[in-house]
């Protein structure tokens, strides 16, 4: 459903930054060893199968890595409650 939220045009850049932090969470969740680092309770560290949460989102929605870099920042970064004060009004320009 995230992924569907994301390839949708008419989302605001503050709907796609808290859309793409969530998508990385439940991703890091689910695959703990693509995380920067490795995983330290399996022991697994360095490059693994599993495409990193960067790559694998760009290739599922059609964009840059650049970009889903970017969005996944921002959307860890600012609170919720600020994405939604800025959310439809002149500062929600990315």
């Amino acid at each position: 459903m995230i992924d569907e939220n994301l390839m949708r045009a008419e989302l605001s850049p503050a709907d796609r930054a808290a859309n793409t932090a969530r998508r990385k969470a439940i991703y890091l969740e689910l695959h703990p060893e693509t995380e920067r680092g490795g995983n330290y309770q399996s022991g697994q560290f360095g490059h693994t199968e599993k495409d990193s949460f960067i790559e694998a989102t760009a290739n599922a929605l059609g964009k840059g890595e650049r970009t889903i870099r970017r969005d996944a920042e921002r959307g860890e970064k600012i609170s919720e409650q600020a994405l939604a004060m800025v959310r439809g009004t002149h500062l929600d320009k990315g």
